[in-house]
């Protein structure tokens, strides 16, 4: 029986004699598809940065950065790109793009921030690129059946069916795509500022691609976030039926999917008599409805007789929550209001997208006055989130869309760390928000920009 020092040994051997396989083939294929047969099956055994880097000492090393291109990859940290030539005078560029280890439950961050952290990234995706090829549609016939010839048939998706996600795919003819177990590869041609002007200037250029990516590969953006409440946390509206207590009947009307403007006005109307922490729990149940309910968000509702009568009892941007929010700034009630509160990012904001210091004073004063409060690491995640957000704009290819520039990344970096690790308590390790928050975190702490955050508040 190997013992498991020795059988780590072993592992790591094989994963290093596969790679070092495909070192030794990169100059051997005679065409660009063999080069892609030889080298897609470095995918399967996922070698870190530093084992592959080892091998491939000569290759450039491109440093995760805000691309619109190859951040619609995903979560990647490092690339390693290599210029080959092949025989017929084609020449490609080949990037293969690392991505942060998966956070598994039970596995804790490290310790401290360290930018050789990335030397832990693994291989998931494989990139080659050949610019303006001759005959761009000769070349990728040639690749097609070279490549149908070890994968079989492709599949070539609608520019409505290209699930991938990559930037400008719409305009990919051909788009070819080979799906199996374990990994997807695509082969297409991009036709550059042909598709739309070809004066324009700087000009892209024609593109012949073929990307593999291995199944694992993380696709679209980090967080899906637009200020809605994290999928995980304790229900505001149930916490809030529940202090106002204005009876079951009534409660499960306005806990029923979607609601009805009849049920929001008799709750409304029940809670003019209540005492002030019962009423206070009411007006945050009601601003929570005529907030997210769909017959609120019709843009006409407002003019209806229904909606006028919704107005003559407060309804407003928001009234209602603040009302609960002085009514019981302290209690129960007044807790259920601050955390909707923080979890709506526009309203902080001061009409030039600086919505972000105005979140994190309040987010911060929300956890000093409830250091207990059930929601606490939610809270903690949302502030994460801003902190990050706020750091994503210090970094100089960002379009601030009307921002301030922050003047204090590292600062920035560490709060955001520090408040992931608060969410990522122990039991949150199942949360549905754990695996991205991790990710995120191990990103900040090895120094690595955020994944991209597509929110901004706007007219």
């Amino acid at each position: 029986m190997m013992r498991p020092q020795f059988l780590s040994r072993v592992v790591a051997l094989l994963i290093l004699t596969a790679v070092g396989n495909l070192s030794a083939q990169t100059n051997g294929p005679r065409s660009l598809a063999g080069l892609v047969l030889s080298e897609t099956p470095a995918l399967d055994a996922a070698p870190d940065l530093a084992a592959w880097r080892n091998l491939h000492a000569n290759e450039r090393l491109k440093t995760a950065a805000y691309d619109n291109e190859y951040e619609s990859q995903g979560l990647w940290c490092a690339a390693s790109v290599a210029d080959v030539a092949l025989p017929g005078g084609v020449r490609t560029t080949r990037l293969a793009f690392f991505y942060t280890p998966p956070g598994k439950h039970g596995v804790a961050l490290p310790a401290r921030q360290d930018t050789g952290l990335v030397q832990q990234c693994r291989l998931l995706a494989l990139w080659y690129e050949v610019h303006d090829p001759e005959d761009p549609g000769g070349l990728a016939k040639s690749v097609s059946g070279e490549l149908a010839a070890s994968l079989g048939s492709a599949e070539e998706a609608s520019r409505f069916k290209r699930t991938d996600g990559d930037w400008g795919s719409g305009y990919w003819n051909p788009y070819l795509a080979w799906e199996r177990a374990n990994r997807r590869v695509v082969l297409a041609v991009d036709p550059g500022s042909a598709a739309f002007d070809p004066n324009a200037q700087p000009r892209r250029p024609t593109r012949l691609l073929v990307i593999a990516r291995a199944s694992l590969a993380p696709r679209g953006l980090s967080f899906d976030w637009s200020g809605e409440f994290p999928k995980g946390q304790p229900s505001l509206e149930e916490a809030a039926v529940r202090l106002a207590a204005l009876g079951p009947e009534i409660s499960a009307t306005m806990l029923a999917p979607g609601g009805s403007p009849e049920s929001l006005i008799r709750w409304v109307e029940a809670a003019e008599g209540l005492p002030r922490k019962r009423k206070a729990a009411a007006l945050v149940l009601a601003d929570l409805i005529v907030s997210t309910a769909p017959f609120a968000l019709r843009a006409d509702f407002m003019t209806t007789p229904l909606g006028k009568r919704l107005i003559q009892l407060g309804a407003g941007p928001h009234t209602w929550r603040s009302q609960a929010e002085q009514m019981d700034p302290t209690g129960a009630a007044g807790e259920i209001a601050r955390v909707a509160h923080v979890e709506n990012p526009c309203a902080f904001d001061d009409g030039h997208n600086n919505w972000q210091d105005g979140l994190i004073n309040f987010g911060e004063k929300l956890l000093r006055d409830f250091p207990v409060s059930r929601w606490k690491s939610y809270i903690h995640l949302t502030l994460a989130r801003t902190y990050t957000a706020k750091l994503i704009l210090t970094y100089p290819d960002i379009d601030l869309n009307g921002a301030n520039r922050p003047t204090d990344p590292e600062a920035l970096r560490r709060n955001a760390i520090a408040h992931f690790r608060a969410f990522l308590v122990e039991e949150n390790r199942e949360a549905p928000e754990a695996g991205i928050a991790w990710r995120e975190a191990w990103r900040l702490l090895a120094g690595l920009p955020p994944s991209p955050i597509p929110f901004a508040c706007t007219d």
